[in-house]
């Protein structure tokens, strides 16, 4: 939609694997058919039954991301 969110009018597009897990993510401003950021996911982990992608990169290898220290907390609500 074009309101809410952080990013109204953006559009997301996600790559799964064959087991449902996320190994490519996509940003199109204004939902353009253009896509203006790609990164790959690689190295998934498990955080109490949470796969959680470690480290993000640009196809071309030109940045690359790394998450550490993630911790997953379950609430009850």
């Amino acid at each position: 939609g074009d309101t809410g969110g952080y990013t109204p009018g953006d559009a997301y597009d996600f790559y799964l694997s064959k087991d449902l897990e996320i190994k490519e993510w996509g940003w199109r401003k204004g939902n353009d058919s253009l896509v203006r950021v790609q990164t790959l996911w690689s190295a998934p982990k498990d955080f109490d039954g949470i796969s959680i992608s470690e480290k993000h990169s640009f196809p071309a290898d030109t940045l690359r991301l790394f998450f550490t220290d993630i911790e997953v907390q379950l609430s009850e609500q």
